[in-house]
């Protein structure tokens, strides 16, 4: 019998309820977070590495969480990137904060790229509905709770969000995506989504 995740949160408050309170004082959000050169840690980028090469060639990519634009380094030939990011990363980047005000694109993208993003995000559901009109493919790393399932930890991530693997993937199934492919990365699945009834470009 399959535990409810709500009941393995109570457990985890419980077992760490000093670090719990602390994460609630201590876990900075939004544009204060990351306008700090500190939060982008240079580990993310064999992770964005990863991503790229799951792009092919001649790709028109809308990237969410740009960061430090390792992604637009490592994409294949061809390719055209555009950024997109809560604080501005370049002059071109769609500065937007995705939990407040989805961006008006004005256009449509190949493929669109969320990593390390839909774990701070609140309206995962209406983010994947507006993104169906904008994209016929999605590649969005997330950490799972099947990998990381202590509530304490996530929260001192800052993630607001604690989906299954199967949640995750029917989320997708609902805003019209279909799953093609997962990659491992560390504790994280990379998932490569389609959108059926046919494509952006």
């Amino acid at each position: 019998m399959k535990v409810p995740y709500s009941f393995l949160k109570i457990k985890s408050v419980l077992r760490h309820p000093v670090l719990f309170l602390q994460q609630l004082f201590q876990v900075r959000h939004g544009t204060a977070r990351w306008s700090e050169e500190s939060s982008l840690s240079p580990d993310w980028d064999s992770r964005t590495i990863l991503i790229a090469g799951l792009v092919p060639e001649g790709a028109r990519v809308l990237e969410f969480g740009a960061a430090n634009l390792v992604l637009k380094e490592h994409l294949p030939d061809g390719c055209f990137y555009q950024p997109s990011d809560i604080v501005s990363r370049s002059e071109d980047t769609i500065v937007c904060d995705l939990n407040r005000c989805l961006p008006d694109l004005g256009e449509t993208y190949t493929h669109v790229v969320f990593s390390g993003v839909i774990e701070y995000i609140h309206d995962v559901s209406g983010l994947l509905e507006y993104i169906a009109g904008k994209t016929g493919n999605v590649i969005v790393s997330y950490t799972v709770i099947d990998s990381v399932a202590d509530y304490v930890t996530r929260k001192r991530n800052g993630w607001v969000n604690h989906y299954s693997d199967e949640q995750f993937v029917h989320l997708f199934r609902e805003a019209g995506f279909v799953l093609k492919g997962r990659h491992a990365w560390r504790y994280q699945e990379i998932y490569v989504f389609e959108r059926t009834g046919g494509k952006c470009s």
